[in-house]
């Protein structure tokens, strides 16, 4: 027993927590993230009951990922201004954006298009914000405790996006789609109001006025010479081509749980909290990998464990082995995610570490092609066999590439 309170009290799971900054940026990453789950699910049910489309999912989720392509942007952004007040400016425009499509629902206004003009609108916020929100979590802790305060965002949120899913199937059957949109616009209010008391000394970004197409020309000559970021930035693009969460599983899962499973829109609900058990696992596991020396290894591992979990998941056809699969995959996709950031950040050089992660977000650009393919696949196939064919094509690249590139099994 002693043995094992001594274990216990060696855990770094709450190391970063003596920050106050992270304590504020902790509380409104939960809430926030919170906030995306529920569009997320919302989103394509929402999308669903419009058009009763599987085509017209795919390619509503590839109309989300369009803007994307101005991730390298992003990425310049991250490095020549301030983040904390980036960051501040992109959030007051999604709650706004929550606000009004709940109030369009309400009134019973509310069209396709209008879908569509926020996802596009989301879209250009993703790009431009989401190299800033990882950049600012390198500015807030430091390097060395850059694994466990990942972790640490991500478990609060997996274990708010399994209360959340939940909630959300219930919600939509209860209250209608519209309440979804309402907490969402709440939960953001109250992650802004969080995030807004973080301070940080000094500037948080190198401001050094220029030409941003030349600064992501640098940005790219930074890349191209680095063989472990290209590595890392191919299974990237693999991802997203292939088994994106907002492109390839959001345009199938749906389908699954209401003409394969039939459970509706509460057990779809179900499914996306399965995801999120998992994801709390596997955030537990990276919130005590700080010190770990193997985390190429572990990168590769486990988005090989995620391929074979998708392609399994279709053959599952008991609703509960259903979700313990897919809370596999779940946790297998946070471990690779989780560790895939911490190397891009850690890898890259203060001064080109915006522009690194702006690179990632570009190639989110390929989910539309990803979320297209998918739908127009699922019509043509059944939602079955696009499913596996997302994961075989994933499991083969990844592998290919852990093969021939030796460098990504080294990394520390």
């Amino acid at each position: 027993m002693i043995d094992m309170a001594t274990n216990f009290t060696n855990l770094k799971f709450f190391s970063t927590f003596r920050r106050l900054n992270f304590r504020y940026l902790w509380l409104s990453a939960a809430l926030q993230n919170s906030a995306v789950t529920i569009n997320m699910i919302a989103k394509s049910w929402l999308v669903l009951m419009l058009t009763g489309s599987t085509l017209l999912m795919g390619l509503t989720n590839a109309i989300g990922a369009i803007p994307l392509f101005l991730g390298f942007f992003g990425g310049v952004t991250a490095d020549r201004f301030n983040r904390r007040k980036l960051l501040i400016f992109f959030r007051a425009i999604n709650i706004a954006q929550a606000f009004v499509v709940a109030f369009l629902l309400h009134t019973g206004l509310l069209a396709f298009w209008h879908v569509i003009a926020v996802i596009l609108i989301t879209g250009v916020i993703d790009a431009l914000a989401g190299p800033t929100e990882s950049v600012f979590l390198v500015d807030i802790v430091g390097k060395h405790d850059l694994m466990n305060a990942m972790g640490l965002n991500r478990i609060t949120a997996a274990f708010m996006g399994i209360i959340g899913s939940f909630l959300v199937g219930v919600f939509i059957e209860v209250y209608g789609i519209g309440f979804c949109y309402l907490v969402e616009a709440i939960m953001r209010m109250v992650s802004l109001v969080s995030f807004s008391m973080i301070r940080v000394e000094g500037q948080t970004a190198a401001i050094k006025p220029g030409n941003p197409f030349l600064e992501i020309k640098e940005g790219l000559k930074y890349i191209r010479s680095n063989h472990s970021l290209l590595g890392l930035l191919a299974i990237a693009l693999y991802w997203n081509f292939f088994v994106s969460v907002n492109g390839f599983r959001l345009t199938l899962l749906p389908i699954f749980a209401r003409d394969i499973l039939y459970v509706g829109a509460s057990g779809y609900g179900l499914l996306m909290a399965a995801d999120k058990v998992g994801t709390f696992l596997g955030a537990l596991m990276v919130a005590n990998l700080g010190g770990f020396k193997r985390k190429g290894w572990l990168l590769i591992i486990s988005a090989v464990l995620m391929g074979v979990g998708l392609i399994l998941f279709p053959m599952m056809g008991w609703f509960p082995l259903s979700l313990t699969t897919w809370s596999i995959v779940g946790l297998m996709t946070s471990l690779y995610n989780s560790t895939s950031e911490v190397l891009l950040l850690t890898t890259s050089s203060e001064e080109m570490r915006g522009r690194v992660m702006g690179a990632r977000f570009q190639v989110w650009m390929f989910m539309p092609i990803n979320a297209a393919w998918a739908g127009a696949l699922a019509d043509l196939a059944g939602v079955a066999i696009a499913m596996e064919v997302g994961g075989v094509l994933w499991l083969a690249a990844v592998s290919v590439t852990a093969i021939l590139m030796s460098n990504l099994r080294k990394l520390e």
